[in-house]
Formats: C-alpha cells, sequence, structure tokens
C-alpha cells in the first residue's frame, strides 16, 4: 500500500524510510520472503491499580501525537483508538536504542543515526579524528513509557480491569504524602505500607526506610549544626579582630623599637660593668682611703708588713659589706682622679691605678692586705631558658596537587605566597586561609619564592633555571633566593654551586659567587653588615672526613670572608634572628648557632633526631625547626631549650611518607607559623593562648660545674 524511497539490509532486518513523513528506524523482520511490520512499542501504567501492559503501535499516524512533546508533557490519547477515547497520558521517558528520538527531553520526529562501537552490526566507519563513542547522540528510546492520568470512557483490558496488590509503596516523604493526601502535621511513619515476610516459619512486617523524613530530632540537629556554623563565624570574626589588634600593636612597637633598642644597649653595658666589677673585688672585705702622699718609710715599712699577711683562702664577704665596698672603691677612684688634675688619657689612668694600688684590704686584726690577691674564677652559667607557650595547629589550607616546597609572606602581614611542585604560585589571605589567585609560568617545581619590602615585586626561582622577571644567567636549578633589606639586590643560589648577586634596576649580576663545591641549598642575608650566608651540600677535608660548609661572603668585594666547618652533613638551611646580630644553620646532624658578622661559634642545638630541612625563628626567641618525617620541634633561641615536640597531622588521603616538611617562616608579628609540607599541604600554627607557666612548666635541668 506504500511505497519506500530506501532501505537497508542489516544483518536480518531491513530499514526503511517513508518519504512523506521522516520516521526514526521501521524494523521488519523477515521469514521466509513474509515480512511482519512492529512500528513502535507503548507501555502504559496504570497508578491507581497497580497494573501496566505494553500496546504495539503499526500506524505511523497515532504516534504524531507524541512528536514535539516534552517528558511529564500529558496527551491526549484519542488518537490512539476507540478504547483510549477519554484517556489523558503523561509522557515518563524511553528505554532502549532502537531508534526512537528524544533529544534533551524532546521527541522529534527526525532520524537519529547510532555512534556504535567498531564491530557492531550498524556501526558507521568514520575518519581519522572524528569522535568515536559506544553513547548515542541526545536519548533514543524504542519503547515509550507512559501513566494513565485520567481514565477515559471504557476499561483498557489488562490495565484498568485489573488490581495488582501493591508489594513496596513510595519511600519518599513527600510521595507518601502525595499519595494519602496527608498534612505536613500528619505522621508520615504511621502510612508506610509495610510488606509481609515469612522466615524460619514465623511471619512478619517489613517496611522500608523512609527517604527525607523531617522529625523533630532532625529538625533539633539541623538547628544545633546551624548555631555551631554561627559560633565559628562570630569566633573566625573574632580571631581576625584579635590578629588585626595584635599586628597593630607589634607594628607600632617596631616603630619604637629603635629607641628603645638604644636604652637596651645603653642599660645592658651598664649592668655589664656593674655586674664585672662586683665578680671582680667580691673577695673584698673592706677599702680604706689611701692617703694621697705618704712618708717613704712608712711606705717601706708598710709593705715590709703587708707581706706576710696574704691569706692563701678567700674571705667570706657578705652582700651588705660588699654593696659599701664598691662605693667606697667608686668614692676613692673619683677623688684620686679629682685630686691630680690631669687632663690627659694616660694620666689618667696612671692615677687611677695608683689610687686603686694604694687602696688596702684590712681584716679584723687591722693588718692590711694588698689588693691584688688572687681570686678562683667563677664557674660559667648555663642561662635559664625563657618561658614559651606552646604552639597548635590552627589551619590546614589545601588547594596545590604538588609537594609544596615554599613560602614567603608580604610585609603588609595581609597575604602570602607559596611555590609547589606542580609549577604554580599561589597568593593566599593570611586572615582567611581563601585562595585569592594562581600564578603560571614556570615549567618545573618552583623551589623558592622571595617578596621585596622596597618594591611591588615577587621573585620565584625554579628547577627551571629561572627567575621570574627572567634574570637568565644560572646553569642548572635554582634552589634559593633572597632580597636584600636595604639594597636593591636579589641573590640567588642553586645547583651550578654558585650564588648570584642580582640588580634588580638593570637585571644584570652584579657578583658571582663562586667557591662552593656542591649544590647551595640556602642563602640569607642580612641588613646591618652588607653580608651573604649560604649552606651547601659540599664538603671539604682530608680523607675520610667530611665537612660540610656555610660561607660568609663580603657583598662589596664579592669575596668570601669566612667559611664555617662546624656541620659534618649537607646544611639543608639557614635562618636569621630579625632583633640580633646571629643566625643558625641546620643539617641532619644537628642545628648551629653563629654570631654575625665574624661568624663565632655561639651554640649546638642537639636533639632533633631527623634530616632537618628548615628552621625558622621570631622575634620572641622562638626557633622552630622541621624534619622530613613530620618532626617539629620547638626551641628557646638563647638557651637552647626545647620545649616542644610534635609530629605534623598528615592530610587524610596521603600516604605516611609524605609527612615531611619542606619550608617554614613566622608571619611579620611572629605569632603565627607557616608550614609547606609534602601532603600538597600549607598548615598555620598558633600559640596556645590558655597555656600559662603553671599548666606547662619547663623541665629544665642545668649543667653542673
Amino acid at each position: 500500500k506504500r511505497t519506500f524511497t530506501n532501505f537497508r539490509i542489516l544483518q536480518n532486518r531491513v530499514a526503511f524510510t517513508f518519504c512523506q513523513v521522516p520516521l526514526s528506524f521501521l524494523f521488519f523482520e523477515h521469514e521466509s520472503n513474509k515480512y511482519t511490520l512492529f512500528l513502535f512499542q507503548l507501555n502504559i501504567a496504570n497508578p491507581t491499580t497497580g497494573a501496566q501492559k505494553s500496546f504495539v503501535i503499526d500506524d505511523e499516524r497515532k504516534i504524531r501525537i507524541f512528536y514535539d512533546k516534552r517528558m511529564s508533557q500529558e496527551v491526549q490519547a484519542d488518537a490512539l483508538g476507540d478504547e483510549f477515547k477519554g484517556y489523558v497520558l503523561k509522557i515518563m521517558g524511553g528505554n532502549d536504542k532502537q531508534g526512537f528520538p528524544m533529544k534533551q527531553g524532546v521527541l522529534l520526529p527526525s532520524r537519529v543515526r547510532l555512534l556504535l562501537s567498531k564491530g557492531h552490526s550498524c556501526y558507521r566507519p568514520r575518519r581519522t579524528g572524528e569522535r568515536k563513542r559506544k553513547s548515542v547522540r541526545g536519548c533514543i528510546v524504542g519503547s515509550l513509557s507512559l501513566v494513565v492520568v485520567k481514565k477515559g470512557d471504557q476499561e483498557i483490558p489488562g490495565l484498568t480491569d485489573v488490581t495488582v496488590p501493591r508489594r513496596l509503596g513510595p519511600k519518599r516523604a513527600s510521595k507518601i504524602r502525595k499519595l494519602f493526601n496527608l498534612t505536613k502535621e500528619d505522621d508520615v511513619r504511621q502510612y508506610v505500607i509495610r510488606r509481609e515476610i515469612e522466615k524460619n516459619g514465623k511471619k512478619f512486617t517489613k517496611a522500608p526506610k523512609i527517604q527525607r523524613l523531617v522529625t523533630p530530632v532532625r529538625l533539633q540537629r539541623k538547628r544545633a549544626l546551624m548555631a555551631d556554623k554561627k559560633k565559628r563565624a562570630e569566633a573566625s570574626r573574632e580571631a581576625a579582630a584579635e590578629y588585626a589588634k595584635l599586628l597593630a600593636k607589634r607594628v607600632k612597637e617596631q616603630k619604637e623599637r629603635p629607641n628603645q633598642l638604644l636604652v637596651t644597649v645603653y642599660s645592658n653595658l651598664t649592668l655589664k660593668i656593674n655586674v664585672k666589677l662586683r665578680d671582680e673585688y667580691s673577695q673584698i672585705q673592706s677599702i680604706k682611703k689611701a692617703i694621697p702622699k705618704t712618708n717613704t718609710n712608712e711606705t717601706k715599712a708598710h709593705d715590709k708588713e703587708s707581706v706576710s699577711i696574704i691569706s692563701p683562702e678567700p674571705v667570706a664577704i657578705s652582700p651588705e659589706s660588699l654593696e659599701k665596698d664598691l662605693k667606697t672603691y667608686k668614692s676613692l677612684s673619683e677623688q684620686v682622679i679629682d685630686e691630680t688634675n690631669i687632663k690627659k688619657v694616660g694620666s689618667q689612668s696612671t692615677a687611677l691605678v695608683r689610687g686603686v694600688s694604694n687602696a688596702l684590704v684590712t681584716r679584723d686584726d687591722d693588718k692590711y692586705v694588698p689588693p691584688n690577691v688572687l681570686v678562683k674564677r667563677a664557674a660559667p652559667r648555663t642561662p635559664k631558658p625563657k618561658w614559651h607557650a606552646p604552639w597548635k595547629l590552627m589551619r590546614v589550607i589545601s588547594g596545590h596537587i604538588g609537594w609544596v616546597r615554599s613560602i614567603a609572606v608580604d610585609s603588609s602581614n595581609e597575604w602570602f605566597a607559596t611555590g609547589s611542585a606542580d609549577r604554580t604560585i599561589k597568593i593566599w589571605d593570611m586572615a582567611s586561609g581563601t585562595l585569592k589567585v594562581s600564578l603560571t609560568g614556570h615549567i618545573s617545581a618552583v623551589r623558592g619564592i622571595a617578596i621585596s619590602d622596597r618594591h611591588p615585586y615577587l621573585f620565584s626561582v625554579g628547577e627551571d633555571k629561572m627567575v621570574i622577571r627572567h634574570y637568565h644567567g644560572h646553569l642548572s636549578g635554582i634552589y634559593a633566593v633572597d632580597i636584600h633589606p636595604t639594597l636593591d639586590l636579589l641573590v640567588t643560589a642553586g645547583r651550578d654551586c654558585t650564588a648570584r648577586v642580582w640588580d634588580m634596576r638593570t637585571r644584570q649580576a652584579a657578583h658571582v659567587l663562586a667557591g662552593h663545591q656542591g649544590t647551595i641549598a640556602s642563602v640569607k642575608t642580612q641588613a646591618t653588615d652588607p653580608q651573604i650566608i649560604t649552606g651547601s651540600h659540599d664538603s671539604t677535608g682530608k680523607r675520610n672526613m667530611k665537612i660540610c660548609l656555610v660561607r660568609l661572603w663580603d657583598l662589596a668585594a664579592g669575596k668570601t670572608i669566612s667559611t664555617l666547618t662546624h656541620h659534618k652533613k649537607s646544611v639543608r638551611s639557614l635562618t636569621v634572628h630579625p632583633l640580633e646580630s646571629s643566625f643558625a644553620s641546620a643539617s641532619p646532624d644537628n642545628i648551629k648557632r653563629f654570631s654575625l658578622p665574624d661568624g663565632k661559634f655561639l651554640f649546638n642545638y642537639s636533639g632533633h633526631k631527623a634530616v632537618v630541612n628548615t628552621v625558622s625563628v621570631n622575634q620572641d626567641d622562638v626557633m622552630f625547626s622541621g624534619g622530613d618525617n613530620g618532626s617539629m620541634h620547638f626551641w628557646d633561641w638563647k638557651s637552647g631549650y626545647n620545649f616542644q615536640t610534635m609530629e605534623t597531622i598528615v592530610q587524610p588521603g596521603s600516604l605516611d611518607a609524605e609527612a615531611g616538611i619542606f619550608a617554614s617562616t613566622f608571619d611579620k608579628t611572629g605569632l603565627r607559623l607557616l608550614t609547606c609540607e609534602a601532603d600538597k599541604t600549607i598548615k598555620i600554627y598558633k600559640e596556645d593562648e590558655l597555656a600559662t607557666p603553671e599548666s606547662h612548666p619547663i623541665q629544665w635541668k642545668p649543667t653542673i660545674y
């Protein structure tokens, strides 16, 4: 009865296309030259009875009512036949991949091509580079699913005249309310359809778990969560306000520090002079006034008499008599100098010596002792450590996808930057820890970051031999960078065994500091002296004796001032005290402190049994050291007392081997410690504000000589 303009034989199926109306696929099964037509299949369900039935439609005109219709749209079903007169059906979707098109939820009267894998009967070869996938373009259905919304004039056999008992009811609370026409005040749990189950000869009912059920307990939990959220937000705001207040206080103190520093230096000098006088004359009992001019004969007789009165034992003296003697000695010295009236410095010192030599020591028996009595030198004292509050974890920041290798804090203390092995630099907000911006440009891991205090520049170095802003010159990867605090100079060092000093204005190398034999892992500059400090992995010494080097360089001449050979293993990190002229160097064996500018050895911090990758110190004399195994030690800078030891907390999902600490720094106030770690996170620590000297006492055992 109809003519076909196109057909294809696909295995045992023939695909035709009508010339009048473009349909999807019309499939014919052939059995010995007989073909049976299957146009389309409708799966219709009746929710009121629980029955469902499939209908095969063999007339294309009946299907046209579903064209250009969306899912969940209602359709008058009169065109399907007389038995569907008055019925209203709702489109619920479809299944299979037999050719009925539904693109983005809309039924279309167009033909759809399948995108199948190679080897399938309907596979269509494609050109090289063209997309290949097993899915289909859009949602292609072979049978359409419908639901009876309104019942028609007559019954449909197998669909409306049959009642199927409901086996399981709806699980979602909203659907249960809709099914039983319940209000919000009704208890949904009383209307759950329960299923009878027989097990071991016993019958019992089982109800499904209700989804999205709102109960008083759930509402109470929700209110508690909201209250906790508000508390956290308020605590965060209070912490930010407190931090801003402390920052302003520290900035004010920093502005007033030069005058205070002069007062402190002067008071320390006066104190040292007083202590020295007390120690030198602690064995003197009393001092008599010296006579400016004495008879020669009396002096000789006096000397003869005083020879045999030298006491081999020290004399016990009370503090009150010592204070009195010191005052007498001071007034006596002033008397001698005033009476001589000598203006020259040499003559003044001679008069002072004459006055002191004429001062005689008297005992209880009024026998005189010369002042040159030998006194035993006082034993060296171990300084008592200063109490510091313990530190605790404040925040964990995630965002990098590689090891975080470097960190630097801006002079405004409002943000900080981190460099990672993922070749990116990220800028973070200091108060909230949120990401501000991500910077790209490196083609390898970023190993060092420095932020200028005098210019709006951020410098980064990495294993790609470059400093951003492109300072070319290094022959291999760059591991360390630092900016001079007062000069427009940038210092970089790396794997090529050299440290290069760059002029920031011309981008040219001012000096090439050569002398190390191995990788330079760290470099530091200081503002008080034109000096550069470098720590390296090289070694020197005879035969099997290995000594690693820390070099002090003259920035003006570009030459080595001194070489420190105190370490036996590679020096991985350096830190300079922000207020004192001293620095510390870290290696796998221990941490050592030196003075500047001469490089004199001062102290050895022992006890960190790990490869120490980083050290940092703040204004409050708290030094931090981090190891490759995640160990963290906090030290008192002056006494070397290790007042806290802890382990870093690895981020969930990371391996235990990713517990290393690569870099660390204190913020500009010294109240926050930032660490870069191998678990791809940045951790911020702060002092425990609830700690007191009574709750965390100092476990100090001084060395007794």
